[in-house]
C-alpha cells in the first residue's frame, strides 16, 4: 500500500479542515494516510481535528516549533509515495521549507490544493507535479500555469432528513419554523446581516440558529454584533453535530461574501434544504439551475420579502403608504439685503432642486411648495435652545459656533413645514430642503422610501435621513450604530438634506415643535431625538445639497 502525506495548514474546526477528513475518509482504505497539521491554532476548536485521529491515530502529527526538523523527520520515517499540500505552500510556511521541500531530487509526487478565493498565480515560486483543485475559480485562476491538474470537488451526496427526531435530540420547538446560519463568526461569514434579516421575523413563530465558533482573534467583528443580537436568534458556538441540525432545520441560510466553494452549501444542499445565499462570482453559475437554491441580493427588505414568501409568511408591515413630500423653498422675489450675486446663486441652486422633486411629483400622493421669505428680521433670544451662541448682527459671517438670522429662518421653515402638513392620514412626511436633489430616478428614490418604510414599520422606527451618516457631534457615535442592509439605526439625527418622519412618530414631532427651543434645524432634531427615538439613515449619500451660496451660514459652499 502506497503512503500518501497530506500537509494542511491547521486543523481548526473550517472548511479546509473538514476536506481533509472528507479526503481520510475516503482514501485510507487504498493508502496509508499521514497528516501533518503545520501549525495547532487552538485547543478548543478540535472537532474535525478529533475525527482525523479517531480514523488514523498516530498517523496524524502536529508540528513543533522546530518545523523543519518535524517534517522531514516525518518524510524520513514515512518515506511518502505522495505528498498531498492542502493548501499552497507560499501561503503558510517558510521558504527555506517549500524549497527543501520541493527540491528537484525529491522521490515523491506533490500535489497542491487551495480553498481561498484570493489565491494567485503570481504568488507561485515552486511548482508541484499537480494540481488538484475543490473549485472550477481555482482552475481558471492557475490554467496557464501549464501544470497538469483535476478538480475533485466535494461530494454532495443526496441524504433522506429525519426532521422529527432530529429536533427532538436538539430539544427545539416542534412547532417554530427553524432557520440555519454555520461558519465562524467573522466579517467574511457576515453572520451581522443574518441577525438583520432575523429582526424582521421577530414577532413570527421563527428561530434562526447559529452554529460557529468565535474565535477570538475575530472579536472585534462578533462581539458588537452579539451585544445587540435579536432574542429569535440561539447561538450554539462549534458543534460536533451539525448533520442534526441540517436537518432539524427548514431554511439555511448563508449569509458568506467572501468564498471559493463552501462546504456548507453543499451539506444542506445533500438534504434538499432551501438554502439562501449569494451568488458569488467564485462559483461561476455552478448553482443557477438547481433546486431549492435561492439567492440572496442584499437589500435587507428583498430578502426578507423573498424569506416570508418561501415560508408563506405574512409579514405586518406593508400596505402602500401615503406619502407627502415638502419641499422648503424661498420666495425668488425678495432677496432682502442679500446681495445679489449671493442670491443668484442661491436661486439658480433652488430652481434645480425644483426641477428634480417636481420631475418625481406623481410617485407621491402630495407635493407641496412651501415658499418663505428669506428670514433677515426675527432672531429671538427667549426661546432659543443655546442662547449664548446666537448672534443678532446682520453681518453676512460665519464664525461658529453661531446661530444667525438664516438659522432661525431655516428652524421655522422646518418645524412649520411640518406643522402645516402632517394630517393625520399622511402616513411619511418627507421634508426636502430647498437646495436638495438626488441622482435616483423617481422609481428608484421611491423604492428607497418605502425600503426605509418597511425598516421602521418592524423596528418602530421614527425618523430617517436620506443625506448618509455625517455625526455632526463629534465622539465616536458611529460605534453605536446598527446595520439594517442599506440603512444604519443611529443613535442621533444627522442631516436634514432630506429626511423622513413617519406616522408613529407624528405627535411627538408636533410636540417637540410646540414646547421645545429653536436651534439649526439639523441639531434641533438631534437634541431632541438622540437616543430617544429610533432613527435610521441610508448608508450611502442618496440625497445631496447643490453647491453655492447659502443663506443659512452665509458661505459659498462646494458640496460633494
Amino acid at each position: 500500500m502506497k503512503t500518501l502525506m497530506i500537509i494542511t495548514p491547521h486543523m481548526s474546526t473550517g472548511g479546509l479542515p473538514q476536506v481533509v477528513v472528507k479526503r481520510v475518509e475516503l482514501l485510507r482504505d487504498f493508502y496509508e494516510i499521514v497528516v501533518v497539521e503545520y501549525t495547532q491554532l487552538s485547543w478548543h476548536y478540535l472537532v474535525q481535528r478529533n475525527q482525523v485521529i479517531d480514523m488514523i491515530g498516530k498517523n496524524f502529527i502536529t508540528l513543533s516549533e522546530n518545523k523543519e526538523y518535524d517534517l522531514f523527520n516525518a518524510i524520513s520515517d514515512y518515506s511518502p509515495d505522495y505528498i498531498f499540500m492542502e493548501e499552497i505552500p507560499e501561503t503558510f510556511m517558510e521558504m527555506h521549507i517549500i524549497k527543501r521541500l520541493y527540491n528537484s531530487d525529491r522521490t515523491y509526487k506533490i500535489f497542491e490544493c487551495t480553498h481561498s478565493s484570493y489565491s494567485q498565480k503570481e504568488w507561485k515560486k515552486y511548482f508541484p507535479d499537480k494540481f488538484i483543485f475543490v473549485s472550477p475559480y481555482s482552475c481558471l485562476t492557475f490554467a496557464d500555469l501549464g501544470i497538469p491538474m483535476e478538480l475533485i470537488e466535494y461530494p454532495i451526496d443526496f441524504r433522506k432528513p429525519d426532521k422529527s427526531i432530529a429536533i427532538e435530540k436538539l430539544g427545539l420547538e416542534d412547532d417554530y419554523i427553524h432557520v440555519l446560519n454555520i461558519g465562524l463568526f467573522t466579517s467574511g461569514k457576515n453572520q451581522g446581516y443574518a441577525f438583520e434579516i432575523a429582526r424582521f421575523f421577530k414577532k413570527q413563530k421563527i428561530k434562526f440558529h447559529f452554529v460557529g465558533n468565535q474565535a477570538i482573534n475575530f472579536i472585534d467583528y462578533w462581539k458588537p454584533i452579539m451585544e445587540t443580537k435579536p432574542d429569535n436568534c440561539v447561538v450554539w458556538g462549534e458543534r460536533d453535530d451539525i448533520d442534526l441540525f441540517l436537518q432539524a432545520c427548514d431554511i439555511h441560510l448563508f449569509t458568506s461574501k467572501l468564498e471559493l466553494n463552501p462546504l456548507s452549501i453543499k451539506e444542506s444542499l445533500e438534504y434538499q434544504i432551501p438554502t439562501f445565499f449569494y451568488n458569488l462570482s467564485t462559483y461561476n453559475g455552478k448553482y443557477d439551475d438547481l433546486p431549492n437554491v435561492h439567492y440572496l441580493t442584499g437589500n435587507l427588505i428583498k430578502d426578507c420579502e423573498n424569506l416570508s414568501t418561501l415560508l408563506n409568511l405574512d409579514l405586518p408591515y406593508f400596505h402602500k403608504p401615503k406619502i407627502k413630500v415638502v419641499h422648503l423653498l424661498l420666495d425668488p422675489n425678495v432677496p432682502q439685503d442679500i446681495p445679489q450675486k449671493q442670491w443668484n446663486s442661491t436661486i439658480e441652486k433652488q430652481n434645480l432642486s425644483i426641477h428634480c422633486w417636481e420631475s418625481m411629483s406623481h410617485k407621491f400622493d402630495d407635493y407641496i411648495q412651501r415658499y418663505t421669505i428669506v428670514n433677515r428680521t426675527e432672531l429671538p433670544v427667549e426661546n432659543c435652545k443655546d442662547p449664548s451662541i446666537v448672534n443678532t448682527s446682520k453681518e453676512f459671517k460665519n464664525e461658529p459656533p453661531v446661530l444667525s438670522y438664516g438659522h432661525y429662518g431655516a428652524y421655522r421653515a422646518h418645524t412649520q413645514g411640518i406643522k402645516e402638513n402632517f394630517d393625520e392620514d399622511v402616513d411619511i412626511l418627507i421634508i426636502a430642503e430647498g437646495d436638495s436633489y438626488t441622482d435616483l430616478s423617481a422609481d428608484d428614490f421611491y423604492e428607497k422610501v418605502i425600503d426605509a418604510y418597511k425598516i421602521c414599520k418592524i423596528n418602530d422606527g421614527r425618523l430617517v435621513s436620506f443625506a448618509g451618516p455625517c455625526y455632526m457631534s463629534g465622539g465616536e457615535w458611529w460605534k453605536q450604530q446598527k446595520d439594517f442592509g442599506e440603512f444604519l439605526e443611529v443613535p442621533h439625527f444627522l442631516m436634514g438634506t432630506t429626511y423622513m418622519i413617519t406616522k408613529a412618530e407624528r405627535k411627538n414631532m408636533l410636540h417637540n415643535i410646540e414646547y421645545t427651543g429653536w436651534h439649526s434645524p439639523d441639531f434641533w432634531l438631534a437634541w431632541n431625538y438622540h437616543m430617544k427615538s429610533k432613527i435610521f439613515v441610508s448608508k450611502e449619500k442618496i440625497t445631496y445639497q447643490k453647491e453655492g451660496y447659502s443663506v443659512l451660514d452665509y458661505l459659498d459652499k462646494e458640496i460633494n
